[in-house]
């Protein structure tokens, strides 16, 4: 994620990473977490990870989940995400909990702000097996 550079509204460079108002409209611009979803899918006594094929931390095991769309809700994020990095479809059971926290390498980089809004637990739905999201 890269810091606002620009204005939203008018396109402006902004002078200053936010928070910042725009010189030329007057516009605010912050640096708002994001909101974001994760399954924890148990099956039996297995635990679904998906590997990491992107930065940040590349390689490395974690929940299946991802950032909300617009107008999405957390419950909708988590069956697309475990849909798409995994090729399961999921039936979410319970909520587990919220999370503020930094989703970059480095929790100093500007915009790297996240509310891991929930965290569900869910379960595969019969005929669950799908295709992967490459």
């Amino acid at each position: 994620m890269a810091a606002v550079r620009f204005c939203s509204a008018c396109g402006a460079q902004l002078r200053a990473p936010p928070p910042v108002r725009c010189d030329r409209c007057g516009t605010s611009h912050w640096l708002n977490p994001w909101p974001c979803a994760n399954g924890i899918v148990v099956d039996d006594e297995r635990v679904l990870l998906a590997r990491r094929a992107h930065a940040p931390w590349f390689g490395m095991w974690g929940s299946p989940g991802g950032f909300c769309e617009l107008g999405e809700h957390p419950l909708e994020t988590v069956e697309r995400e475990v849909r798409e990095e995994t090729g399961y479809e999921v039936e979410v059971t319970r909520y587990l909990g919220t999370w503020v926290d930094f989703y970059a390498d480095d929790p100093g980089e500007p915009d790297a702000g996240v509310i891991n809004v929930v965290y569900y637990a869910a379960v595969p739905t019969e005929g669950a097996r799908g295709r992967v999201d490459p």
